[in-house]
């Protein structure tokens, strides 16, 4: 039986109102920590930052510069999306759904 090769996992996506209560500062520390490791990874985000505190925008623009692959690098921020579409675009990051996924 010979075995599957593995899926490259290097991709991570954000999906919601980018706040800190959600985890995004700790997503950037850990992609921080995986580049200073040698990592090769991409970023999205996928919702906006409404109505953020001020010292919450400084510290997610300079945590989202730390976790940047290299400074020329954009880190796609698509901006709030729901409902319409949202299949599409969080099938695309989820490999093993073939880009596919549907509302229960």
């Amino acid at each position: 039986m010979q075995d599957k090769p593995r899926v490259r996992r290097d991709r991570f996506a954000f999906f919601g109102t980018l706040a800190l209560h959600k985890g995004v500062l700790t997503l950037l520390e850990a992609a921080a920590q995986l580049k200073a490791e040698g990592a090769e990874l991409r970023l999205a985000f996928h919702g906006g930052l409404r109505h953020p505190e001020p010292a919450f925008r400084t510290a997610f623009e300079t945590a989202l510069a730390a976790a940047r692959p290299s400074p020329s690098t954009p880190v796609p921020m698509t901006g709030p999306r729901w409902p319409a579409g949202w299949p599409m675009w969080i099938g695309s990051w989820c490999p093993r759904s073939g880009g596919r996924m549907r509302r229960s």
